[in-house]
């Protein structure tokens, strides 16, 4: 079998129309499977206590089988300030990003 090289992917829409949700994935796999993912949007780390932003969900889950960590990032009730550069970072410090443009 094929050593697996750290890998970080992230998929989703690249434009999606004002108050629609924005939602990103992002896939994190190596021979070991990363310990955690953040989210940045244009370099600021996301924050996603209620208190600092009720809009930004993120979720994180394991696939054992699949050696593949993974984090879901939704944006609710967008607006043209959520356009911006996503960023997804695995513990490993492998990086993508994706550029998300919200429509007016």
């Amino acid at each position: 079998r094929p050593a697996i090289k750290p890998a970080v992917v992230v998929s989703g829409n690249e434009f999606v129309d004002r108050n629609e949700p924005i939602r990103l994935q992002c896939n994190a796999t190596g021979p070991k499977i990363p310990e955690d993912i953040d989210w940045f949007k244009d370099g600021t780390k996301l924050d996603t206590r209620a208190t600092k932003n009720p809009n930004i969900i993120i979720t994180k889950y394991m696939s054992l089988e699949d050696q593949v960590f993974i984090s879901d990032l939704v944006i609710e009730h967008t607006d043209t300030d959520n356009s911006g550069t996503y960023i997804c970072r695995s513990s490993d410090r492998e990086i993508d990003s994706i550029k998300v443009t919200v429509l007016v």
